[in-house]
């Protein structure tokens, strides 16, 4: 049986959804959805989790042939500058 939890009150967990799609007319891809940068802990969120969030994704940012696909909703203006290092 499937239990529902509030994400408000977890932590992260560095264990990836795998999803892979097939087909002779495509590339090759691997997909990952990493989470969003928090600086502040919400509900019952670990106070490291600014610290665990980085750490994921230069885990993932860092590997050769990454491309980041940074997506954001189009109602947040344009207070964020896109940078070409990965500093935080």
């Amino acid at each position: 049986m499937f239990k529902f939890h509030n994400p408000a009150t977890l932590g992260i967990s560095p264990v990836p959804i795998n999803l892979r799609i097939y087909s002779p007319n495509v590339l090759t891809l691997t997909l990952v959805d990493l989470p969003g940068l928090t600086k502040v802990p919400v509900g019952d969120q670990p106070r490291d989790i600014e610290r665990q969030i980085k750490d994921m994704l230069l885990k993932y940012i860092s590997k050769p042939g990454c491309i980041v696909l940074a997506v954001t909703a189009a109602n947040t203006g344009t207070n964020y500058q896109i940078r070409g290092d990965s500093s935080f």
